[in-house]
């Protein structure tokens, strides 16, 4: 089970002899380029991508012979094999594909050798020279065609090829079976860490992004099973919103129960590119998974995970719900792709473009942008967005302890007299070192909340000059706790309690932090830096420190806080 290389031509099921190129393969052009080759802004998953094309392209053009010997449930397979014994890494590429027709050796070897059939996934004759260049100083490629009787090996040393001039390549033969069918491409003297950090991950999962299609549904043609290291590589597809519709930010939901998820169908007026598939909001927001995937011959060109294509006319910028949970499959006819398939050529028609798919995903009889803009999934999600806000408050709280003495008030803070003057917003104060055990004095509220199964607390305890202090961030998921934030302060014998309070429900909350949750962290800190930085600001005198406070709360839950 091996890669191979696409014929471009269907082949006969007829035994075809070994025809050895007595002359050689001419692999011209001059060889400055395939130097060039080496140092493309390439990526190493669409570098391997152009191999398993090759593979998807071979199985399609010789998809009835291989029906024939194997059954209608024929069924691709391109292993791709990571090698990593010491003093001989190496990566292999095996597929159980049509392999390379002895006629095609002269087109598949040469530079820029175009196919016959440019309509496939091998378009433009660059694919396995670029890649194999690429990746590793040298690379062989050892191929059966369906009814061949003959195996053909091919070895490409980049560097002899630059150095020395080589303009010929000269293949070697050995007899196989009629029956066998396969290519096997090993790459040696690796250019690129295959193994580094989240690399593996990452191929595994740009990989399952890029042939979907195949994976999913085997493209309408050939079904694709792909491994990668000896794991198979998976595609899930996301499930779509299913929710009613809400009309406003806040408001009741309207209307039953829907999904949503539209068809797309539309062609561009100018120049008649067509856009086919489907678009909708998904279930749980997402930084990586939302935007737009765009295909083309069944196989993705832009949008792996992370690197979705997220127009700001339709997806406006990264905080907002859009961003976060509208997505799509589209696939574009009659647009050109770069030659190394990882970028559509949109130039003058992106506008036109991004105006149809508006429209489509502002149609009245499904909205997805007024649903993404409205829709809130806290009832579904308090829990995930409660252990995020654990994190970001433990994360917070931890800063505060390994920085004492940028988070928390200095001696000469502490030894300025306290303020005693009434705060008409925030409160009585609370006196210094006078102050004993006893209940909770509170900065700012009246009246401290009352401790409920929807609150998360985490602290931390350090030292300041001798004196214990813990800063604790309270949690509350609560609707009924009006302030975005309050502060209280306890003195006790051995030591001193800052309590902030963080309101998780707050309309501003509610607003601003995506579905994924990312914006809660900076929040949280903006809040434990707003409740320290008063507490210092009364202990150094400052009379009615908690207006200030008192004055962000009502400015976020009356007016920051709209759209």
């Amino acid at each position: 089970m091996t890669l191979s290389q696409s014929t471009g031509l269907p082949q006969s099921v007829n035994a075809i002899p070994a025809q050895p190129a007595a002359s050689g393969l001419d692999i011209q052009p001059e060889m400055g380029v395939f130097s060039a080759l080496q140092h493309l802004n390439y990526k190493v998953w669409y570098a391997l991508a152009e191999f398993v094309d090759n593979s998807i392209q071979s199985a399609i053009d010789n998809i009835d012979v291989l029906r024939a010997i194997h059954g209608a449930d024929y069924r691709l397979r391109v292993d791709i094999i990571h090698d990593t014994t010491p003093g001989c890494e190496r990566l292999i590429i095996r597929d159980n594909a049509g392999g390379i027709a002895q006629r095609e050796y002269p087109r598949a070897f040469r530079l820029a050798s175009v196919p016959a059939n440019r309509t496939g996934l091998s378009e433009f004759g660059m694919g396995m020279k670029t890649a194999g260049c690429w990746l590793a100083d040298r690379w062989s490629v050892r191929t059966s065609a369906v009814h061949e009787s003959v195996e053909g090996r091919i070895d490409f040393d980049v560097t002899q090829v630059i150095t020395e001039g080589i303009k010929t390549l000269h293949p070697s033969f050995s007899a196989a079976s009629p029956s066998a069918h396969y290519t096997e491409i090993t790459l040696e003297g690796l250019r690129h860490n295959l193994s580094g950090g989240r690399t593996i991950g990452k191929i595994r999962s740009h990989l399952a992004d890029i042939f979907r299609a195949f994976i999913r549904d085997g493209g309408s043609t050939v079904p694709l099973d792909l491994t990668y290291g000896g794991e198979r590589v998976e595609y899930t597809s996301p499930k779509p919103l299913v929710a009613p519709f809400h009309e406003r930010s806040g408001s009741a939901p309207t209307g039953p129960a829907v999904t949503w998820l539209r068809q797309v169908d539309v062609v561009l007026p100018s120049c008649g590119v067509r856009i086919t598939g489907h678009m909708g909001l998904l279930e749980r927001g997402s930084t990586t998974r939302a935007g737009f995937a765009l295909m083309r011959r069944n196989r993705l060109i832009r949008g792996i995970d992370g690197e979705t294509y997220r127009p700001e006319e339709i997806f406006g910028r990264s905080n907002s719900f859009a961003y976060q949970r509208l997505y799509g499959e589209l696939t574009l006819e009659g647009v050109r792709v770069s030659h190394t398939k990882d970028s559509f050529v949109l130039e003058s028609i992106e506008s036109e473009l991004i105006a149809a798919l508006r429209a489509v995903a502002d149609e009245p009889s499904l909205p997805l942008l007024r649903q993404a803009a409205n829709y809130r999934a806290t009832t579904d999600r308090s829990s995930d967005r409660g252990e995020l806000a654990s994190k970001a408050a433990s994360g917070t709280v931890s800063e505060v302890a390994d920085h004492p003495d940028a988070c928390v008030p200095g001696q000469d803070v502490l030894d300025h007299p306290i303020d005693s003057s009434t705060d008409a917003l925030a409160g009585p104060a609370v006196s210094g070192p006078s102050v004993h055990a006893g209940p909770e004095h509170s900065l700012g509220s009246t009246l401290a909340p009352a401790p409920t199964n929807r609150s998360r607390t985490e602290s931390r305890t350090f030292d300041v000059n001798g004196e214990s202090w813990t800063v604790c961030i309270e949690l509350i998921d609560d609707p009924a706790i009006g302030d975005w934030v309050d502060v209280k302060e306890v003195a006790e014998a051995d030591g001193r309690t800052i309590k902030i309070v963080f309101g998780l429900a707050h309309p501003f909350v509610q607003r601003f932090a995506t579905p994924d949750a990312s914006e809660l962290e900076p929040m949280v800190r903006l809040a434990c830096a707003i409740g320290l930085a008063e507490v210092a600001a009364r202990r150094s005198g400052v009379q009615m420190a908690g207006r200030f406070r008192s004055v962000i709360n009502r400015l976020l839950r009356d007016a920051m806080s709209n759209h």
